[in-house]
């Protein structure tokens, strides 16, 4: 007969930040008691430090949304087409906890709806294209319109949460020049 040890009780179930990263399934992982307090400091670990923070909010969405790393600028965010980089290769940045989720969908949904909606409406009141014609122009055009934003949308999703501190992250901003010292 095999005795207990006590051992099965110094594991316990932590729910995963998010639901689509990497190494995490849907069902929860079973760590050992200390493993939670050493998520929460990897976590909180500042990368290393670099002049090359965005000095605005909007620097750091336009660097997400060429697909570059919004901290640094310098390498890219995205290993596969909507997978995004465990870590930046240039500064160390972790980008595994971010949650974008569905919203670059409903940015992309958004924007191509805008930009199509005038089309519909002009093409068979303005040129008497028949509804046929319309719709062979209109479906692949949104399509590709769709699938050409999405990878830029994540980019200034992850960007967004890493500028406002969101799901894990840390707000990093430039050094503020102080008053300058007088004689």
């Amino acid at each position: 007969m095999a005795s207990r040890t006590g051992n099965d009780r110094t594991t316990k179930r932590v729910p995963a930040p998010c639901s689509d990263q990497a190494g995490y399934g849907a069902a929860q992982r079973a760590l050992p008691i200390a493993a939670p307090l050493l998520y929460a400091a990897a976590m909180t670990t500042l990368p290393s430090a670099s002049p090359a923070l965005p000095s605005s909010y909007w620097q750091a969405v336009q660097r997400g949304t060429l697909c570059k790393c919004p901290r640094c600028g310098a390498a890219p965010l995205f290993r596969k087409w909507l997978k995004s980089v465990d870590a930046c290769a240039s500064c160390g940045q972790n980008w595994s906890h971010h949650c974008a989720d569905d919203f670059p969908a409903y940015i992309a949904i958004l924007i191509t709806g805008h930009v199509l909606a005038p089309l519909m409406i002009a093409l068979p009141l303005d040129y008497d294209w028949s509804p046929l014609a319309v719709f062979a122009l209109l479906i692949p055009l949104s399509v590709a319109m769709m699938l050409g934003m999405l990878q830029s949308a994540k980019g200034a999703v992850i960007a967004t949460q890493w500028w406002h501190g969101l799901h894990g992250f840390v707000k990093e901003r430039q050094p503020e020049a102080g008053p300058a010292l007088r004689d």
